[in-house]
């Protein structure tokens, strides 16, 4: 079974508060029409059998037949908006052959309820008319709406049996058919409108990372490009000398060489200044990134406790988990630990939105490598769809 699965039927709770916002409203809606699809169910079996209790309105077959195919309408009513791409936040398998079929059950019920009734007398009339107003209640909610030319079929077929029965339900048929299509037509509209917000918000932090990594490309481009060009002048020109013989070869490598321990020394000002990183301007600035992601950051533990050594690894892995986060998981969370224990003190940082195995660390490989000198060690767990990153330093 999938771990996600059995952690929601396990531990529903958990499940539901590590769900982003955007989330969180598609669960809540698709269970919501379900659990609408469910009510009107139950409302069209138990009408004729407590008027059947009062008095013998149904013979037992009569309500088996109708009890039967609203059972049929509502699972297959169930399926449809379980599987209903607008109701889930991952990909589903294609339902058009799903919803065709329902919605042609649904068309039979109903024309043979109105045929029932309309050439039926007593309790068998009473069936048909118990058929097609349970068709017409429970197929706006769950086939109708993915449907083309849904208000005209529904507002057609609503009105027909509202004529056509008209002593019996009056204007019911038309009322719950329009009203429950519009239910289930908005409800699609607004997780329709939340996945669009979800997807704004991972594309603008997306785009966070791209512009700082353009900052400091653009840095390192106004630096040295310019020296880059008059190395490449002065190249040619003590080029040119040494062709002619000329005295003046010997200053023209001496300016080249200066021009080239400038250009050293200002990129190792930008490398530098860009690799001054401050523990407490991180945490704030992943908080920032990962709320415009939708992702909840959870800090544990006091920061500024570390020693300046551990602050300075710990902000780069805190940078270097904040973009791992955004650009390679579906986390819905992450949450920061900082502990200090006499002269030892640990970073971990850990989210649960591991979709596939741990490859090659990348960018983590690198704080590795930092702390390997400052007798520090990081490791790297995954445990199901949680992945705990350990960065432990000595004091």
């Amino acid at each position: 079974m999938n771990p996600t699965v059995l952690q929601s039927v396990t531990s529903p709770r958990r499940t539901w508060r590590g769900l982003g916002a955007g989330a969180k409203l598609i669960v809540y809606t698709r269970l919501s029409v379900q659990s609408a699809v469910l009510a009107f169910g139950v409302f069209a079996v138990a009408l004729p059998v407590l008027s059947t209790r009062r008095e013998r309105v149904f013979d037992l077959w009569q309500l088996l037949v109708i009890g039967a195919v609203v059972l049929v309408l509502v699972v297959a009513g169930l399926v449809v908006v379980e599987r209903r791409p607008e109701f889930n936040t991952r990909p589903r398998r294609p339902t058009e052959r799903l919803v065709v079929a329902t919605a042609v059950f649904s068309a039979v019920v109903w024309g043979g309820g109105v045929v029932t009734y309309l050439v039926g007398d007593g309790s068998t009339a009473l069936t048909g008319m118990c058929l097609a107003f349970a068709a017409v209640i429970l197929a706006p909610l769950t086939v109708l709406a993915w449907l083309p030319w849904r208000w005209t079929v529904t507002v057609a077929f609503s009105l027909v049996t509202s004529v056509v029965m008209w002593q019996e339900t009056s204007w019911l048929p038309m009322f719950f058919a329009t009203f429950l299509l519009c239910t289930s037509t908005l409800s699609a509209w607004t997780v329709g409108i939340a996945k669009e917000l979800d997807r704004a918000r991972l594309t603008e932090s997306a785009l966070q990372v791209s512009e700082e990594r353009l900052r400091f490309s653009q840095e390192l481009h106004d630096t040295l490009g310019q020296r880059l060009a008059a190395m490449s002048v002065k190249a040619e020109l003590a080029r040119a000398l040494a062709r002619r013989g000329d005295d003046r070869l010997d200053g023209e490598l001496a300016a080249l060489q200066e021009l080239a321990r400038t250009s050293v020394t200002e990129m190792h000002e930008v490398v530098d200044g860009y690799r001054a990183v401050n523990l407490s301007t991180e945490v704030e600035g992943a908080r920032e990134l990962l709320d415009s992601a939708g992702v909840r950051l959870e800090v544990e533990g006091d920061p500024t406790a570390l020693s300046a050594p551990m602050r300075e690894l710990a902000a780069w892995l805190v940078r270097e988990g904040t973009t791992n986060v955004v650009r390679h998981s579906a986390a819905t969370w992450v949450r920061l630990v900082f502990t200090t224990d006499g002269g030892t003190g640990s970073v971990t940082m850990s989210n649960d939105g591991v979709t596939r195995g741990i490859e090659r660390l990348s960018g983590l490989a690198g704080i590795r490598r930092r702390a390997e000198p400052l007798g520090a060690a990081l490791v790297a767990e995954r445990d199901g769809s949680l992945f705990h990153v350990t960065l432990s330093l000595k004091e």
